[in-house]
């Protein structure tokens, strides 16, 4: 992890004049100051071994590019169709073959339309092109809103975004905080997970028309999703930030 949160943390500790650090992922980031977790208390209550210096501010997004407009080639894909799944395992992941090969078939028995994210095609099988396609990136609170579902890895910003957009999602985690974030959606109903290492294609059909005809999962999402205020939670965050570097100095 050093190798990839180093360089900017490092860069921006030293325009501050402050000394590098290591270990980030493992042993810098648990402060004994302030621990900030940028989720709501109604997604993961605080656990009695936490840390006391433990606040939580909610879901925030980084919306930088959120008014890109839609590819032209996608706008004629979404008009073609009815809502499609949504399928991604991530930005980097480069191990989803599997995944992408038995969601996509799953999605063909089901006769549903398929919009694939990822940087790394060469995973695919070959696609059809009137019912499938495939975006190197899109952000996400613009495709969101036009899906039928959502099929990814559980990653906390990929989950949140899906939440705030009340779009029902299949998690299907591979590593790290993936399966505890997968288990915190289906405790508060707003979605399933598919855990089982090698899962088949007819699990996989049997999950997504388990997620669709759930009412109780959309009216949750629609529910969770009018909870969300990212905006509130970002600003909350920078006071808590402000305030600790006031304190300290």
């Amino acid at each position: 992890m050093d190798r990839i949160l180093c360089p900017q943390l490092n860069q921006f500790r030293t325009e501050l004049s402050l000394n590098p650090v290591h270990h980030v992922y493992s042993r810098w980031s648990f402060s004994p100051q302030k621990i900030i977790g940028l989720f709501p208390e109604w997604f993961a209550h605080p656990a009695v071994d936490w840390p006391a210096q433990t606040q939580l501010t909610g879901f925030i997004h980084d919306d930088a590019n959120d008014h890109q407009p839609l590819p032209e080639k996608l706008s004629h894909f979404l008009q073609a169709n009815e809502p499609p799944l949504v399928l991604t395992y991530g930005t980097a992941t480069t191990q989803a073959k599997q995944f992408f090969k038995i969601f996509i078939e799953a999605a063909r028995k089901l006769k549903l339309p398929v919009l694939i994210l990822t940087q790394h095609p060469q995973q695919l099988p070959p696609l059809q092109a009137e019912r499938e396609i495939q975006v190197d990136y899109i952000p996400l609170p613009k495709i969101f809103p036009l899906a039928a579902a959502l099929i990814h890895h559980g990653g906390i910003g990929t989950l949140s975004q899906a939440l705030a957009a009340g779009l029902p999602q299949l998690i299907v985690p591979l590593a790290y905080d993936q399966f505890d974030n997968a288990f915190r959606l289906s405790q508060i109903v707003a979605g399933l997970s598919l855990t089982t290492k090698n899962y088949s294609i007819n699990q996989a059909v049997n999950k997504i028309e388990e997620l669709l005809r759930s009412d109780e999962i959309k009216s949750n999402c629609l529910r969770y999703a009018q909870r969300i205020d990212v905006s509130q939670a970002g600003q909350l965050t920078c006071q808590l930030i402000e305030a600790m570097h006031l304190s300290m100095s």
